[in-house]
């Protein structure tokens, strides 16, 4: 599947993605939603960024939405950011084996993003994507 369609089942389903043609192996990428971290967690993390006095004051410090990696050395990285080669694969798929029926996986995706796919090559039944409307 095309990098925008991965990128966007990966977060709204929460799945991770992976590139077929990724030379390391059982490497891939997952959404963290943004969140909060107490001050004396944050603090236990070893960050070397000291919290801000606000940051202080509110007793928290507030994580952004993000997209990390797991490597291919078992390294988590924070804050992943997809090459230009990434960006243009269509290599890409769940690595969740998850069999989604045609009509949820419609149900997921805005209208205005399948009026964008509209006239390209991405057919979001895919391998991955069971379609169970004729199981009734």
């Amino acid at each position: 599947m095309e990098f925008e369609e991965a990128l966007y089942l990966c977060k709204k389903q929460e799945s991770k993605i992976y590139r077929k043609d990724w030379n390391g192996k059982n490497m891939y990428v997952y959404y963290v939603p943004a969140h909060n971290i107490p001050i004396e967690q944050y603090r236990c993390k070893g960050t070397p960024e000291d919290p801000t006095p606000e940051e202080i004051s509110r007793g928290y410090v507030s994580i952004a939405d993000h997209f990390d990696m797991y490597n291919a050395q078992g390294l988590r990285i924070i804050g992943w950011e997809p090459t230009q080669t990434d960006m243009a694969s269509d290599q890409w798929d769940l690595l969740d084996d998850l069999e989604i029926p045609l009509e949820e996986l419609d149900r997921m995706i805005p209208d205005d993003v399948k009026e964008m796919w509209k006239g390209t090559n991405n057919d979001h039944s895919q391998k991955g994507h069971k379609d169970t409307s004729q199981e009734r």
